[in-house]
């Protein structure tokens, strides 16, 4: 399979050693560039960016500052989350040791907090440390299937974007491959080349999922990263991968960026992924539907070599901005990621205004407990 690239994916992976884990770079957002919008990912946010959460990073050259910025309440819904997963990671649980436990709340969330600050250096409007509001789906009355259902529905047509597109596609049962393969040729502003096959059952083997990142300002632009399941990070096969989905333990993801004036990729990013052309080559890959493993897809896009993992029970959303110079492609499992969504609707329905108050109450309560895992070892609760 040839890339769009300039340099060989192939003999680049070859030469790759694994990389150490770093500290992540601190951001500096008081450069004089002024406040920038919101990077909320699953829609289009017009509101200034107020927080900040960072993305730890293993690569020791890596010039990202690696902070996405948040309006409030957007902060609040990703930051939750966060909380939220590990109290289920499998990484949490094993731990047994403060450290361990410091270490695993680390790698998941190394910072974060209020951009903003007074002269004094406090965060302006900043919530006390013990405000106590409810954090997770634990508290308070759930709504139904039914009602999570409808509420989704109406916010995904709030959606808007402005110089780009944005669609979903909600697998099922039902779904075929030529449903899924009609889906992506139909998505607009798109510069990837997609394909989707089958997983073939004749020869699933455990696969180790990769993190890759390609970036021509780099010196060296090709950079990847393979899961270590001894690390309790996920061991991938074809069989498993429902249930690995099912589990939220996955969130495959490929985000391009194209030079608009060349066509060429000049940078792309996926993370729980796999290499196309290995897999094509070792026949794990298939067209042929009674070879395959039920309820599973491999979307192949061939411009970066990389196979993201989907099932019938996946909710994948597109997203392309800046006339489709980027374009990015997410896949999680549905029924999960409802249940994850439950205790933020009202903060995902943006017809309904902010009360800042018991949003900056909230947002502190999620901060406390979260540094009770990474300053004091504390497993979340």
């Amino acid at each position: 399979m040839d890339t769009d690239t300039d340099v060989t994916v192939e003999e680049r992976a070859g030469a790759l050693t694994d990389l150490e884990p770093a500290e992540p770079d601190v951001p500096d957002f008081f450069g004089g560039d002024g406040p920038s919008s919101c990077d909320w990912e699953d829609g289009w946010c017009s509101e200034l960016a107020d927080h900040y959460i960072l993305e730890y990073c293993s690569y020791p050259d890596c010039k990202d500052d690696h902070a996405s910025r948040y309006c409030l309440r957007h902060y609040v819904i990703n930051l939750g989350l966060k909380l939220d997963h590990l109290r289920d990671c499998p990484g949490m649980i094993e731990a047994r040791t403060p450290d361990e436990v410091r270490r695993v709340a680390f790698e998941h969330v190394p910072g974060f907090g209020a951009i903003c600050r007074d002269p004094d250096g406090r965060a302006v409007g900043a919530a006390s440390a013990d405000a106590a509001a409810p954090a997770s789906g634990s508290d308070g009355p759930q709504p139904t299937d039914e009602q999570l259902d409808g509420e989704i529905g109406r916010l995904q047509e709030q959606t808007h974007f402005y110089g780009g597109a944005y669609d979903e596609l909600r697998m099922s049962e039902a779904t075929t491959i030529d449903d899924l393969r009609a889906w992506l040729d139909g998505l607009e502003l798109n510069h990837c080349v997609w394909s989707v096959w089958y997983f073939s059952w004749a020869d699933d083997a455990a696969m180790w999922l990769q993190e890759t990142r390609y970036d021509t300002s780099w010196e060296k632009p090709y950079s990847t990263r393979h899961y270590d399941p001894v690390a309790n990070e996920v061991e991938w096969t074809a069989y498993d991968e429902a249930s690995i989905e099912r589990r939220n333990l996955i969130f495959p993801k490929l985000v391009t960026e194209q030079d608009p004036d060349s066509g060429k990729l000049r940078y792309w990013y996926t993370c729980d992924s796999l290499r196309a052309k290995e897999m094509l080559e070792s026949g794990q890959l298939t067209d042929d539907a009674s070879q395959s493993v039920p309820g599973t897809f491999a979307i192949v896009e061939a411009r970066t070599n990389t196979v993201l993992p989907v099932t019938s029970g996946s909710w994948i959303q597109w997203k392309a901005l800046y006339d489709g110079d980027q374009n990015q492609l997410t896949a999680r499992d549905a029924a999960s990621f409802r249940r994850l969504m439950a205790p933020y609707l009202d903060y995902y329905d943006e017809s309904k205004p902010l009360d800042r108050a018991k949003a900056k109450a909230k947002a502190a309560d999620i901060e406390r407990r979260l540094n009770l895992a990474i300053r004091d070892g504390v497993k979340p609760e």
